[in-house]
């Protein structure tokens, strides 16, 4: 029996249990719907239309967070810096090759990405000392390969996330500068794939389904903020990004 989009209710249990907990994640820490959610909706939804309802329902995420937005805009966090310039070049770049890439080939590389970024997390550097990262260049190279990212597979947070890492500063400097990134990035992207054809009825009627979820999870998630240990918190998630990833594999 199918129900929306075609989906059996199996497949649709994942979609909507992919959403919520993406959206607990996304009010926790203030990013990662699209690596959450990714690791069981391409078990459930075709490859191709996985990056666009990513980036739709992270859309509906973002909604949790707009303190954090207004916070960053006081801080100077404009939403025409290189990171979001950058971001805006890249996102077209991913979409064309999104169009060139066989759908299994597609799964593989989002597996990859969460591994790698698992990896990262537990094992790459917390920070470099001195000045490195601080030229406007190397925000835009970040910005650009986010905006890549963000086009090929709907998740343009994690090379940013890394670079303002690296370059250090306050948590919540970082979350600040990174939202004002993160909207334009998840608005550029909706409309470069409504454009594609890649961003359909099938995938706006699951986004619909997926948001009221994903808000959900979003105010169980900031609420628990202040109220977990970060660390562990961090080592679960990890956990989770790494079977979700390993789980895309050909194995």
């Amino acid at each position: 029996m199918t129900w929306v989009a075609g989906l059996d209710i199996i497949s649709l249990a994942l979609v909507l249990a992919g959403a919520l907990f993406a959206g607990f994640v996304t009010g926790f820490a203030g990013f990662g719907t699209g690596l959450v959610a990714s690791g069981l909706w391409l078990h459930a939804v075709p490859a191709h239309n996985v990056p666009p309802l990513v980036l739709l329902v992270s859309l509906g995420a973002q909604v949790a967070s707009m303190r954090y937005l207004s916070i960053g805009l006081k801080r100077g966090a404009a939403f025409l810096s290189p990171l979001v310039a950058g971001g805006a070049a890249g996102i077209p770049l991913g979409v064309l090759m999104l169009a060139s890439v066989e759908p299994g080939d597609l799964r593989i590389a989002i597996g990859v990405l969460m591994i790698l970024y698992v990896l990262w997390q537990f094992f790459g550097p917390r920070k470099l000392s001195g000045k490195a990262l601080t030229g406007m260049a190397w925000e835009s190279l970040a910005g650009l390969g986010g905006g890549f990212l963000g086009g090929f597979a709907g998740i343009p947070g994690p090379v940013p996330l890394i670079f303002l890492q690296l370059r250090g500063g306050p948590r919540e400097d970082q979350r600040a500068r990174y939202l004002p990134y993160s909207l334009v990035m998840l608005c550029v992207g909706c409309v470069a794939f409504a454009f594609s054809g890649h961003l359909d009825w099938n995938v706006a009627a699951l986004a619909g389904l997926c948001i009221p979820a994903t808000l959900l999870g979003a105010v169980i998630g900031s609420r628990v903020f202040l109220g977990l240990d970060e660390e562990q918190f961090r080592k679960f998630l990890g956990a989770f990004l790494l079977l979700a990833g390993l789980s895309l594999m050909p194995w």
